[in-house]
């Protein structure tokens, strides 16, 4: 079979039509399934928002365990024993893909941080919404301090939150400066932050270079639908997710500069984490 046109790299084959017609049935039926469980919970949540918000990170724990395996994305643990037990934390790590998402997801129970850009996304924006994604923009919701004030609340409730401090995509060569002000929601809160580094090591059988990380990294200009039917299309994933040490954020107040500093010594930590050829850290 020939690769389909603008395929990125030719040394990878694509899976055929009917592996790839089923990996896009599979994903609808994850989104139906994402769907279905926010809506029957609705009800719950008008009585229990706690209980609503705990469920939700498994019941997404589950549904993207099923995504990965449709995907043959083949996750390896690295020091799992590092996660927390018995109490809430935040997970922050680098990110380079929409992937990235499902990743974390389907290894730790969490609720996500994402940009206001992903609301607008047909079906995947909704049930990011059902699921209590907190959609956060960019300019303005860190200053006026009200994204940190509902992840407050949803750590106070005993769920694990996960965002990605660059607040955008990358390649993978370098880490982008962390944004700081979410990270006064982990102080207040007195939870553990967790570091995490996400590489894909492995695309298709090859090891991750300059070439093949398009097939899985999305930081172009590249529209979501044309990659994400070529992410479908790729024979096998190989990802591994390298956990940190959690630690408390100790803040002496909030201010700015105190948050960029404890925002660069995660940063620093993200970066010993995960691992490609073409990485060039700059301090």
């Amino acid at each position: 079979m020939s690769n389909p046109t603008n395929w990125p790299d030719d040394r990878i084959r694509p899976v055929n039509n009917w592996l790839l017609a089923g990996r896009i049935l599979i994903f609808l039926l994850s989104i139906v399934y994402f769907l279905l469980g926010a809506m029957t919970l609705l009800v719950i949540r008008l009585f229990s928002v706690k209980f609503y918000l705990r469920f939700m990170s498994y019941w997404v724990f589950l549904g993207t365990r099923v995504l990965m395996l449709a995907l043959n994305a083949k996750i390896t643990l690295e020091n799992g024993e590092n996660i927390p037990r018995g109490q809430p934390f935040v997970v922050i790590g680098n990110h380079t893909s929409y992937l990235d998402i499902p990743v974390v997801a389907s290894q730790i129970p969490v609720l996500f941080v994402a940009k206001q850009d992903v609301k607008q996304w047909p079906l995947i924006g909704w049930a990011g919404y059902l699921a209590g994604t907190i959609f956060v923009d960019r300019d303005t919701g860190g200053k006026s301090g009200k994204y940190a004030r509902v992840m407050r609340t949803i750590l106070g409730f005993g769920t694990n939150i996960n965002f990605f401090p660059e607040g955008t995509t990358t390649g993978g060569n370098d880490l982008l400066r962390f944004r700081s002000a979410l990270f006064a929601a982990a102080a207040e809160a007195g939870v553990p932050v967790l570091p995490v580094g996400i590489s894909y090591y492995n695309i298709g059988g090859m090891v991750t270079d300059e070439i093949s990380r398009d097939l899985v990294m999305w930081y172009k200009d590249d529209p979501f639908g044309g990659h994400f039917l070529t992410l479908l299309r790729l024979p096998s994933i190989g990802v591994r997710l390298k956990i940190g040490t959690a630690s408390t954020v100790s803040l002496e107040s909030d201010i700015l500069e105190n948050r960029q500093r404890v925002a660069s010594v995660y940063r620093d930590q993200v970066a010993e984490l995960y691992e490609y050829p073409f990485k060039k850290i700059t301090r």
